[in-house]
């Protein structure tokens, strides 16, 4: 038995490289998410409230709508959408690691996933009441607005019945890490991602 084990463990390390393997439930190999192949980047955008801006996650850059995966909208621009929600699935978590860099394959296996059409602002001591899709607050006391301490987006292709699993193909991962406030509007926004790969 043990030789068959670790038979089937090289064939897996020969065919996949360096890529992570699982089971299925025939017993079959299967490759897994990787935290040495994750990338991380950053982005700084400048909010326009009349217009959407489309991104798309792996070129880190604003794009066409049918090249982007997400859309920033509405007030600063910071209501997130799926640009193709009949492709992707859209949702958050809260993690006690506060940076996105410290976000592995691990914590996603174990993460209380919320799935949502979208994030939005969550207003605290308000006349709205607190909304749990916000990734980012509203102090109505003094108008101040920030980011959601721990608080991080996932999207990944699939659809409503689609859960998170470390064998999918390719996992985003998006923090709001920062918003540069002038008055009552915002001079411009940061964002950092984090894609998984096999």
């Amino acid at each position: 038995m043990n030789k068959l084990f670790t038979t089937a463990a090289l064939a897996c390390a020969l065919t996949l490289g360096l890529t992570s393997c699982d089971k299925d439930k025939n017993g079959e190999e299967i490759a897994t998410l990787l935290d040495s192949k994750a990338t991380i980047q950053s982005k700084t955008m400048i909010p326009d409230e009349e217009s959407t801006i489309f991104f798309n996650i792996d070129t880190n850059n604003e794009a066409e709508e049918t090249a982007s995966q997400i859309s920033l909208s509405g007030t600063m621009n910071l209501d997130l959408k799926l640009t193709e929600p009949t492709k992707y699935r859209l949702g958050y978590f809260d993690s006690e690691i506060k940076n996105i860099e410290g976000i592995k394959v691990a914590v996603l296996d174990t993460a209380s996933i919320n799935y949502t059409d979208k994030l939005t602002m969550n207003m605290i001591s308000g006349p709205m009441p607190s909304i749990p899709n916000g990734w980012y607050n509203y102090l109505f006391t003094n108008h101040t607005v920030a980011p959601i301490e721990g608080r991080y987006v996932i999207l990944f292709e699939g659809n409503e019945d689609t859960d998170f699993s470390n064998t999918l193909d390719k996992v985003y991962i998006i923090q709001l890490t920062a918003i540069t406030q002038n008055g009552g509007t915002a001079d411009d926004f940061s964002i950092k991602t984090k894609i998984f790969t096999k």
